[in-house]
């Protein structure tokens, strides 16, 4: 018998990862080191800029995308794995 995820718990541990990773990578930006991932993740995310204000922004919208994301493959898991 497997174990459930807790949907929820799993989302917020998935976003709060992810927001903190592009929180920071933001931030290493301004030092010159992964210009190349944070454009590419700008991309994505708008607004997000090698600022402090860019990389709340960032960090915003990474939480959103990975708490989906997060609850989207927690509550797969727990259907298909009954």
């Amino acid at each position: 018998m497997y174990r459930k995820f807790h949907v929820n718990a799993f989302g917020l541990a998935l976003g709060l990862l992810w927001a903190g990773g592009v929180f920071v990578l933001g931030l290493l930006v301004s030092f010159g080191h992964g210009e190349m991932f944070m454009e590419l993740i700008s991309s994505f995310y708008p607004g997000y800029e090698a600022t402090l204000t860019g990389s709340v922004i960032g960090a915003v919208w990474a939480f959103v995308n990975a708490y989906i994301g997060g609850v989207i493959f927690a509550w797969l898991y727990n259907k298909l794995s009954q």
